[in-house]
Parts: C-alpha cells; structure tokens; sequence
C-alpha cells in the first residue's frame, strides 16, 4: 500500500465568489507553483472543488516526509489569502483505479 498526503483548502479572505480560480488575482503565479511541484513529481493530483469551498491537493510522498506549511508558504494562493490551508492528512491508497478510468 501507497501512502500520500491530501492537502484541503478553503476560500481565503481574498476570494472572490463567482470567478472561479482562473479567475482569481494571481492565477498565473499560483499556476506556474502548482506546475512546479508537478515538475518535481510531488503533486500527483488536485483542483478547486466545484462549489468554490477550497480545493484538495495528493501529494506522492507520505505527510511525515512533508512540510506542508512550508511548502505552501511559497503558493501565491496562499500567500495573499485566496487560499488557506485547513488541513493535510495522511491518506492510504487502498483502491487505484485512476489510469483504467483515464
């Protein structure tokens, strides 16, 4: 068995309803942060939920390897309240069906 780390955000004070996240301000910078941790083979998967809460991000390496707070501390999402990190947690992969289901 795999273990990953899932990151949860919720809508910052900076979010504005409505415009989805490529609408936000930063877009660009948060999107050439997220383009580099999947660069680095970290980040396996992730995106905004469809009711504009927040977002989820699977991380490939196991929490205890991760300094999530750091790591996210250079998202400009985060960095101007767009985006707050509410949690990571541990997350056991029992089940991967992803690449048939592609």
């Amino acid at each position: 068995m795999r273990t990953h780390t899932l990151v949860l955000f919720g809508a910052g004070p900076a979010w504005v309803a409505g415009r989805g996240s490529r609408g936000q301000q930063h877009w660009d910078a948060h999107a050439a942060f997220i383009d580099g941790l999947t660069e680095r083979g970290l980040l396996v998967a992730g995106g905004p939920f469809g009711d504009e809460s927040g977002a989820l991000n699977i991380l490939s390496e196991p929490l205890e390897k991760i300094d999530v707070e750091r790591l996210y501390a250079l998202d400009p999402f985060v960095q101007h309240g767009i985006f707050v990190v509410d949690r990571a947690v541990p997350w056991v992969v029992f089940v991967d069906n992803w690449v048939a289901a592609g």
